[in-house]
């Protein structure tokens, strides 16, 4: 096979040199549009492939068709075709001169709950093109397939890598890169006045059509936590409520758990348990069954020596069964029906249903500061998700669960399960919800 110059189908800009001379396991590389992430990326699997003959990479986005679309259209312009030995349209897979083989696929948790598609993979390296599109279960199932995983025909291993491009969107990608950036990590920058091919004419058109908001974001590649004039909890009340890494919660008052029951495949069931001031902690699983979710309350009841009656449990689908199995086992659990009517009103205003004053509760709390929270990226992200409205005769109406997954594409129940924990603060005794249930 005649000698092949990768530079001569990819030319890295200063910035994506910058990256590719990076040393770091995990890398970050987000920012502004037409930055060049998917070309670094692409880019770095393909040298990664070159530089260990025998190599297997992987290339993932959250959606098959959308990585065709682009990421594909991205790796294909820069890979030099003569490199190429095979390329298998219905699997995905590019098989190189030299052994090594690349694969593309999805990683939609939505699809595959408990990602086992990713479980079989054995890596010695992959690239995430747009990772807040997934939660960061994804990136740490990935960790997982590199990590030793991948040795090449002379017994060796290639050096492990995993490349996660994002851009400017608030969530766990900022979190982990930006915000934290644990060891093994970096982050790089990559905005639109990076690339060459994009004149200084081209932006200046371009700022002439974006708001002010959208040119900090897209062109200038920052990080905004603006609010929505109908967001119900504001990210600047959420980040003032976070304790510190590490810090334990010096909880006072009464323990009450909530618990939010998965109702379907890409759902989440998550147990909060909570102090009067503050968020104690926050455990989430993929889907599981009745049976298994009664058996962790029952646990954590136990542990923690939790009343009976301030353990809250979301009746609505599957949880009307975890209340049933509790409630059968002589645990006298309460029942939260998110619809039904509400118990109390402000001098003001009424609630449109239990929903929207079990949140509006959970608002106020930390509007003003009285209730401490977790840095868990999730549960911010739910927090600053809910939205609301007023309706006639001033009655306070919040999202429901079903349209906020419409809206956004997941189920708030991180958030719910926190609500839910605080609702024993506020309603007293006797049943939380109108229903029959006893």
């Amino acid at each position: 096979m005649a000698i092949i110059n990768f530079a001569d189908y990819y030319t890295p800009h200063a910035r994506q040199i910058e990256a590719h001379k990076s040393e770091a396991k995990y890398q970050g590389v987000g920012g502004a549009m037409t930055g060049g992430k998917s070309r670094f990326g692409c880019g770095e699997m393909i040298q990664l492939c070159i530089d260990h003959p025998g190599n297997r990479v992987g290339i993932f986005r959250k959606n098959r068709s959308t990585l065709k679309r682009t990421t594909m259209v991205t790796f294909f312009a820069i890979c030099p075709p003569d490199l190429i030995a095979n390329y298998n349209k219905q699997d995905l897979i590019v098989d190189l001169y030299g052994g090594s083989q690349i694969i593309f696929a999805e990683a939609d948790i939505t699809k595959d709950p408990t990602l086992e598609k990713l479980k079989s993979l054995e890596l010695g390296g992959y690239f995430f093109d747009e990772g807040t599109e997934v939660p960061e279960e994804v990136f740490r199932m990935l960790a997982t397939r590199i990590t030793n995983r991948w040795f090449l025909p002379d017994g060796t291993r290639p050096t492990e890598e995993g490349i996660v491009s994002f851009n400017p969107d608030p969530g766990w990608c900022e979190d982990r890169f930006i915000t934290n950036l644990p060891v093994n990590h970096s982050f790089t920058q990559f905005l639109m006045k990076d690339n060459p091919y994009i004149t200084k004419e081209s932006i200046q058109e371009l700022m002439g059509v974006l708001t002010d908001d959208e040119i900090e974001k897209w062109i200038h590649g920052k990080f905004l936590h603006t609010d929505d004039p109908n967001q119900l909890i504001s990210y600047g009340w959420i980040k003032n409520c976070i304790r510190s890494e590490g810090e334990v919660l010096e909880g006072y008052g009464k323990q009450s758990l909530g618990v939010d029951v998965a109702r379907f495949g890409d759902d989440h069931t998550v147990l909060a348990r909570s102090f009067e001031n503050g968020l104690a902690e926050i455990d989430g699983y993929p889907m599981t069954s009745i049976y298994t979710t009664a058996e962790l309350v029952k646990a954590s009841i136990n542990k923690y020596s939790i009343d009976h009656d301030r353990v809250v449990i979301d009746v609505v689908g599957l949880g009307g069964g975890v209340y049933d199995i509790l409630r059968e086992d002589h645990y006298k659990v309460r029942a939260f029906g998110g619809g039904e009517k509400a118990t109390k009103r402000l001098k003001s205003h009424s609630f449109k249903n239990m929903n929207a004053q079990g949140w509006w509760y959970l608002r106020e709390q930390i509007r003003t500061g009285e209730f401490e929270l977790i840095n868990h990226t999730r549960l911010k992200e739910d927090l600053t998700a809910i939205r609301y409205s007023i309706g006639g005769e001033k009655e306070i109406r919040v999202e429901s669960k079903d349209h906020l997954k419409k809206r956004i594409g997941r189920s708030p129940d991180y958030g719910d399960a926190v609500m839910m924990s605080l609702t024993p603060d506020f309603l007293g005794g006797g049943l939380i919800s109108r229903s029959t249930l006893v």
